[in-house]
């Protein structure tokens, strides 16, 4: 049987997700490039990303 000491845990993973970027910036980003190329037209933002106005001034 696998005891939990019998599982070396890497190093390498930690250091990687440390340059992750969360999901809050990934949605901002996200929602910053939906906007320019929808003109910055925010009825259009929430059509192409399916979120309502509300949601979009929250996240923004």
């Amino acid at each position: 049987m696998i005891e939990p000491e019998d599982i070396v845990q890497d190093d390498s993973e930690k250091s990687c997700a440390q340059g992750v970027a969360s999901l809050e910036d990934v949605e901002r980003d996200h929602i910053h490039e939906a906007l320019r190329l929808a003109g910055w037209n925010r009825g259009k933002v929430c059509g192409l990303l399916g979120i309502t106005r509300p949601m979009l001034r929250r996240k923004m």
